[in-house]
């Protein structure tokens, strides 16, 4: 019973969502809603993307979101 303790609290801690990017250097992490033409229990990835700065502005090289305060 302990190893499926185990099991299902990392399952648990694996669910919460990364930090997202908000200086330059950190990773994006934004996650994009799902396309409604999405296969069913479809989850998005959260963007791989590194936050840089471009005019005073944190932006992600990958998927071009900025840091919305």
């Amino acid at each position: 019973m302990t190893r499926c303790h185990h099991t299902e609290l990392l399952a648990r801690l694996c669910d919460e969502p990364d930090a997202i990017g908000t200086t330059p250097g950190e990773t994006c992490n934004r996650v994009h809603e799902p396309d409604e033409d999405a296969p069913r229990g479809y989850r998005p990835r959260p963007c791989a993307g590194e936050m840089i700065d471009s005019d005073g502005v944190s932006v992600c090289d990958t998927c071009g979101e900025n840091n919305d305060h």
